[in-house]
C-alpha cells in the first residue's frame, strides 16, 4: 500500500531512466507517510525491493532489469519514471538524506557568491 500510494505521486516517462532504481526507489517509500482515507496513518514502514517492483508494475509502469558482468540477472529494475520528479519527492521525504543535503549546499552557494559565479566554479573545479 505504501508503494502504491507513492507511485500516485510519480510522473510517467516515455522511457526507462537511470537513476530511477526501484532500490533507491524503495528508501524513498519506506519513509513516506500518509493516511488512508479514513484518517489512520499509513507508514512509514519497512518495504522489501520486490513489493515496491510489483507494486510499480501494478500501477503501470514499464521495467527493465539488468545482467551483471557474471551474467547473473539483478534483484533491481529500473522504471519508466521521472527522475527530477522522484529527486524531488526524495528532497520532500527524506529531508536529511543525501540529495537533500547536496541541494541545500548548492543553494547557500548560489545565495552566497550568485549563480553565474558558482557554476563557474564547479566548471574550473573539473
Amino acid at each position: 500500500m505504501l508503494s502504491l500510494a507513492l507511485l500516485e505521486r510519480v510522473v510517467r516517462t516515455k522511457t526507462i531512466r537511470k537513476g530511477t532504481g526501484s532500490y533507491r526507489s524503495k528508501h524513498i517509500a519506506e519513509n513516506y507517510a500518509c493516511t488512508y482515507p479514513d484518517g489512520e496513518p499509513l507508514g512509514p514502514h519497512y518495504v522489501p525491493n520486490g513489493t515496491f517492483i510489483a507494486a510499480a508494475i501494478h500501477a503501470g509502469f514499464s521495467y527493465r532489469s539488468y545482467v551483471d558482468e557474471f551474467g547473473y540477472e539483478s534483484v533491481n529494475a529500473s522504471f519508466n519514471m521521472s527522475k527530477p520528479v522522484l529527486d524531488d519527492l526524495d528532497c520532500e521525504i527524506r529531508p536529511n538524506g543525501g540529495l537533500a543535503q547536496d541541494r541545500q549546499r548548492r543553494d547557500e552557494m548560489i545565495r552566497e557568491y550568485g549563480r553565474r559565479p558558482y557554476y563557474r566554479m564547479l566548471r574550473d573545479a573539473a
